[in-house]
């Protein structure tokens, strides 16, 4: 086979490092087929001496995250300036409610990943020590664009120009932005074979169709390129993206197995598209924006767009039924969304955002304010009230995370988790609603920490009928009757906090209530500090009750 000689000087050495994970302890990570697969079939094209002509490829293969940051501490250890390092991970990515990224290992647990998994910031900093001038990260994962925010650092000194590989740098090449979900077939991870992404970065090497230019190379450029126009031309959900940093010259990959054909026509794109550029939609009920109501901005956005929503009272319901962040211009009480019909806001999708906005449900009918049936929407920094049922409703699994609202004066509960509901509640304010402050139901779920829940006129929380939940440094006080309630088999853990001055018992179990009390400071309140009553079973240890 005879290639077309190549101005540039002979490649320096070649590392990959594979990591793909399908199989996890924490049963809310679903199993995944394709990982295994597809850093088995990029490990034999990089092995490959006629294409990729690695030195070394290692693969590693539902490893967990002890064993699996050490492999990626080491690869980036003790390599030369004129090194190519290439870093693959195939699994779950999970972002946390700070939006920071982590690689799922087999032993992650999916609400406190920080712990036990492979945060993109460890990995920033392995590339930041290593002496490699020319680093390469591939991410197959839901999230994976999330990688590139932030990303800083210097890689080191130039190399001498004679001695230079033919790129100086990192690039990050990721299967979708910060919010979509990568794809394994047709449908979202669990069930597919094939990822998308690492197919077409297979194929694109394998056939040498990446090749772009024929000139008997394949960049790195050349290779996203390809994949990139592969992947959103079957699937119109997944947009790859990619990102560098103090990227110099070409990152020459590998070589192509296609021969160079007189006349044949080259492809037209040579370098990598643009990322997608996400669109940023005005609301303005004086029809000086995009469109007059939020609603109209929803369904005329794509997924990943931004609707900024400009001051005034707008008379709807909305329902979010796809990826978005929806954000409130001005401050917290400038834009005010009210629905008398319907929930006020009713999200449907994987993940979305929400902030700034104040919502109110004035319907004397039987609608939440907000009603969180799936997935993960972040609420955030909102004000929250319900003349009709619970200011915020998470059920059927849904898993989103509430920071920095104010949840109040609702007719019943100031948030109703039931059903499998999970999600973090975290900085809240949530007082005055005539039942619980929150009420946890029928094995929900959820993690309570850094809340005031107060002034309620009912108990602070209430946990009965199989509901679980973690409640932790709250402060819980001046409750109309009792701080915390736990009964019929309700089971939470309640550690560092505080509860105080509520007008019967700080904690009153009964009920066959249960549950673990632990290094909480619980005082001045008007009855017993706990009470436990009615064949109840709690554990209480190291607990200041007092006053």
């Amino acid at each position: 086979m005879h290639y077309k000689r190549s101005n540039t000087k002979p490649m320096n050495r070649k590392f990959a490092l594979l990591l793909s994970t399908s199989e996890y302890q924490d049963s809310r990570l679903s199993r995944l087929v394709a990982p295994p697969t597809d850093a088995a079939a990029l490990a034999e094209v990089l092995r490959d001496p006629a294409i990729g002509n690695f030195e070394e490829v290692s693969v590693l293969t539902n490893e967990n995250s002890y064993n699996s940051r050490c492999a990626i501490s080491e690869f980036f250890a003790n390599k030369r300036p004129q090194d190519l390092l290439l870093l693959y991970f195939s699994g779950h990515g999970i972002l946390d409610m700070y939006r920071h990224l982590y690689l799922a290992t087999t032993d992650t647990v999916s609400r406190r990943p920080r712990a036990r998994s492979i945060e993109a910031s460890f990995i920033k900093a392995e590339m930041d020590e290593s002496s490699a001038k020319s680093q390469v990260v591939i991410l197959d994962c839901c999230h994976s664009g999330a990688f590139s925010r932030g990303i800083k650092g210097s890689v080191g000194e130039p190399v001498d120009t004679g001695t230079r590989f033919e790129g100086d740098g990192r690039i990050v090449l990721a299967a979708s932005d910060a919010m979509q979900y990568a794809y394994e077939g047709d449908i979202l991870v669990g069930t597919g074979t094939r990822s998308l992404f690492t197919h077409y970065l297979v194929e694109g090497l394998k056939t040498g169709m990446a090749d772009l230019d024929r000139d008997g190379e394949i960049t790195i450029d050349e290779l996203y390129t390809y994949a990139y126009d592969c992947v959103v031309k079957q699937n119109h959900e997944q947009t790859p993206v990619k990102s560098n940093y103090k990227q110099r010259g070409k990152f020459i990959i590998a070589r192509s197995t296609c021969k160079p054909t007189a006349g044949r026509q080259q492809a037209q794109a040579t370098s990598a598209p643009p990322p997608k550029r996400f669109r940023t939609l005005i609301v303005d009920p004086m029809y000086r924006g995009d469109y007059p109501t939020v609603a109209e901005a929803i369904t005329a956005a794509a997924p990943g767009d931004k609707i900024v929503v400009r001051r005034g009272i707008y008379d709807e319901s909305l329902t979010l039924d796809k990826p978005l962040e929806i954000v409130g211009d001005g401050k917290l009480g400038d834009v005010v969304i009210q629905s008398t019909e319907r929930n006020t806001l009713l999200f449907k999708a994987d993940i979305g955002y929400v902030r700034n906005l104040v919502l109110r449900q004035n319907s004397s009918e039987n609608w939440y304010c907000v009603n969180i049936s799936q997935g993960r929407l972040t609420l955030e920094n909102c004000d929250i009230c319900s003349q009709s049922l619970a200011g915020v409703a998470i059920h059927n699994g849904a898993d989103p995370i509430l920071r920095g609202n104010q949840i109040h004066d609702s007719k019943q509960n100031g948030v109703y988790v039931y059903e499998q509901g999970q999600g973090l509640l975290e900085g809240n304010d949530i007082f005055a609603n005539a039942l619980a402050g929150v009420a946890i139901y029928n094995g929900a779920d959820p993690i309570l920490r850094n809340n005031q829940i107060h002034d309620g006129k009912a108990s602070g929380v209430y946990v009965y009928e199989q509901g679980q939940g973690l409640l932790e440094d709250n402060d819980i006080f001046a409750n109309a009757l009792s701080g915390v309630l736990i009964a019929t088999g309700g089971s939470p853990t309640l550690r560092g906090n505080q509860i105080h001055d509520c007008k019967q018992s700080g904690v009153y179990v009964y009920e066959q209530g249960q549950g673990l009390l632990e290094d909480n400071d619980i005082f001045a309140n008007a009855l017993a500090g706990v009470a436990i009553h009615n064949g109840a079973d709690p554990i209480l240890r190291n607990n200041q009750i007092h006053e």
